[in-house]
C-alpha cells in the first residue's frame, strides 16, 4: 500500500510587502528580502502550485518535504494546532509551528 505524501503550503502575498516602508530605499530593501526568501524556497524545492489566484495576489507555494516545510513555516493542508487550537490555516497564530500540530 502506497501512502500519499502530505502537502504543506503557504499563501504568499505581495500586496503588503512595502506597506510599512517610509522611503524608496526601505521599499527596495524589503523587496530584495522577499525575493531572497522566494529564491531560497525555490532552491529547497518549494514550488508554485498553480497560477490560479495570482490576479488577486494569492500564490499557493507548496512542498511535500516536512523538513523544508518546517524551515519556511508551511503548514499541512489538514491539521489541528495544539498550540492555538485552530483548524484553519488563516487563523493560525504567529509563533506556532509544525511541532505544535496534531496531523
Amino acid at each position: 500500500m502506497t501512502q500519499e505524501r502530505k502537502t504543506y503550503r503557504i499563501v504568499w502575498r505581495n500586496r503588503y510587502l512595502t506597506c510599512q516602508c517610509e522611503s524608496i530605499a526601505e521599499m527596495a530593501e524589503d523587496l530584495r528580502a522577499a525575493a531572497a526568501k522566494l529564491e531560497a524556497m525555490a532552491r529547497d524545492g518549494i514550488v508554485l502550485e498553480s497560477t490560479d489566484g495570482m490576479d488577486d495576489d494569492y500564490a499557493d507555494l507548496v512542498t511535500t518535504d516536512r523538513e523544508v516545510a518546517e524551515a519556511f513555516n508551511l503548514m499541512p493542508d489538514h491539521w489541528h494546532c495544539e498550540c492555538c487550537g485552530t483548524e484553519q490555516p488563516g487563523d493560525h497564530l504567529d509563533g506556532c509551528s509544525l511541532a505544535d500540530l496534531d496531523e
